[in-house]
């Protein structure tokens, strides 16, 4: 069962840019890794320059990503979510021991 709608998430993003652009990210061939563990979903996203950003989304309201968006939530977590919500495949797979949030001791911020 999905984390989200999308109605939930346009709801979730900063404006409708931010949504438009997550819409493009949305594709399996985005992510060099893609997971889900429990309530959470987690990749890694590969950005137009080849750089990687963790993404990290729990429940409804943790939506974290490294990349140096100013926007939050960025599209990139944003596009986790629409990935799950229109049935693309998420293998289920525990959080990498190296991926970016596990290592800051699961720290996050949430986004209400």
């Amino acid at each position: 069962m999905p984390l989200m709608t999308i109605d939930d998430i346009k709801e979730k993003a900063p404006d409708r840019r931010a949504f438009a652009a997550a819409k493009k990210v949305a594709v399996l061939a985005s992510w060099s890794s893609i997971g889900r563990d429990n309530n959470c979903l987690w990749g890694v996203a590969v950005g137009s320059s080849g750089d990687s950003y963790s993404v990290y989304v729990e429940g409804n309201n943790t939506l974290e990503c490294s990349c140096p968006s100013r926007k939050r939530p960025c599209k990139h977590s944003l596009a986790l979510l629409i990935l799950d919500a229109n049935g693309d495949e998420i293998p289920d797979s525990p959080l990498p021991a190296n991926h970016k949030w596990l290592a800051q001791d699961r720290y996050y911020s949430s986004w209400e």
